[in-house]
């Protein structure tokens, strides 16, 4: 009897773009059910196009399929994705600004029962005390590394089996990204499979037990991200 879990995550051959021109040329992931998985690679490698086809929310891949806890979820809206259990958490933050941080994560959870997205913001007060302390204040006036834990936070209202974090670390100080890296580590730890797509090269490796390394489109290199660390060779020509 096999009683191994299918993938969180996998795409085979996948390929998108805009217009006339694919920006991704036949990409092959697989992110494991439970682990962190990162995809890391310099900007305009396409690490936004493919969480944009990955969550649904692009006009769907040119070629490929993109699989879900080992269902093929190729067809779905961004709507379908989110009910198979896959929460997006957006590039630069995405905050609604004249909201409060309350209405902010209810906004996450506006797909739920009122008694169950209560709790999830109960639940999300206890990973970070601070958001229950400063709940009625506007999401605009909050730091940039504040709104990006409060944006996942949001995307975690859904209690999604699979997250994707789409360059949570952009523009924050060092000090905020080791605070955004715990919150990553305490979601994985509570069950969640996380996918995070990183410019931050030294971030994807610390989190993640699989990397790949996207350059113009294409996987380059993939691996342990221990090995990877370690190839002089491909930091040199991939990751600066």
């Amino acid at each position: 009897m096999n009683d191994r879990k299918p993938p969180a995550l996998r795409t085979s051959g996948l390929r998108a773009g805009y217009g006339q021109g694919d920006i991704l040329h036949g990409i092959d992931i697989l992110a494991e059910a439970g682990a962190i998985t990162a995809v890391v690679g310099p900007n305009g490698a396409g690490k936004s196009t493919l969480m944009k086809v990955l969550a649904g929310v692009h006009d769907g891949p040119a070629a490929g399929r993109v699989e879900i806890f080992g269902v093929d979820r190729t067809g779905d809206s961004a709507r379908g994705r989110l009910a198979a259990g896959l929460s997006l958490c957006p590039e630069r933050r995405r905050v609604f600004p004249t909201m409060s941080i309350e209405e902010n994560l209810l906004m996450g959870g506006v797909t739920l029962k009122p008694a169950a997205a209560r709790r999830l913001v109960e639940k999300n007060y206890e990973r970070v005390p601070w958001l229950a302390e400063r709940r009625r204040t506007m999401a605009g006036n909050l730091s940039g590394g504040q709104q990006q834990m409060l944006a996942i936070c949001r995307a975690i209202m859904t209690d999604p089996p699979l997250l994707l974090l789409d360059e949570p670390s952009l523009g924050l100080s060092p000090k905020v990204v080791d605070e955004v890296a715990g919150l990553i580590r305490t979601l994985n730890d509570e069950g969640h499979s996380v996918l995070i797509v990183e410019q931050n090269v030294a971030l994807g490796l610390q989190l993640a037990s699989t990397v790949y390394v996207l350059s113009q489109g294409v996987i380059a290199e993939q691996g342990a991200a221990a090995d990877l660390a370690e190839d002089q060779r491909l930091m040199a020509a991939y990751l600066g």
